[in-house]
């Protein structure tokens, strides 16, 4: 066992994990973080470090939905974190942003977070061409273009009213 999660550190963790060269993982958590706004808390960016004698230190990087409206995301699902060569991680949140048109929710964002814990949001899902619910993870290229898929919004004449989803690129 490397490391339970207790609520305040992040709940759920759904996310696939990734390593950095030092041997740290890096991975979300659904629900948990130090947010108060939603019932179980909105999610987390949390960190694992190996230690001597085979023990591991988690420390939390980012708890989501801490600015008003949760316009930082809120529940990271699924999707990998991924890394720059500059040591900085992305991902995706399936609610949270700036945009309400998901049945009253908002619809996800792509995220940055810095070395610092920063964090930036690269893009706020509409719910409409753009996509929605952004759940899996993203892929990097060697420029630093971002790629991923939203599980809603998309083409106006598909499956009303949530569309059929989007693969989509941001570049930062």
């Amino acid at each position: 066992m490397l490391h339970n999660f207790c609520g305040g550190d992040g709940a759920y963790p759904e996310s696939a994990l990734t390593w950095d060269d030092a041997g740290n993982l890096y991975g979300t958590t659904a629900e948990g973080g130090s947010s108060d706004v939603c019932d179980g808390g909105c999610g987390a960016v949390f960190e694992l470090s190996p230690g001597s004698g085979g023990s591991w230190t988690e420390k939390v990087l980012y708890s989501f939905c801490s600015v008003s409206g949760c316009a930082d995301g809120e529940n990271p699902l699924f999707g990998r974190l991924v890394r720059d060569a500059a040591g900085n991680l992305y991902g995706t949140t399936v609610f949270g942003g700036s945009h309400r048109n998901c049945n009253g929710d908002a619809c996800g964002v792509v995220f940055k977070l810095d070395l610092s814990g920063k964090e930036t949001v690269l893009h706020s899902f509409t719910g409409g061409v753009d996509g929605a619910s952004p759940a899996s993870g993203l892929a990097i290229d060697a420029a630093g273009n971002l790629y991923g898929t939203a599980r809603a919004g998309g083409d106006t004449k598909c499956d009303p009213p949530y569309r059929c989803g989007t693969v989509f690129e941001i570049t930062p």
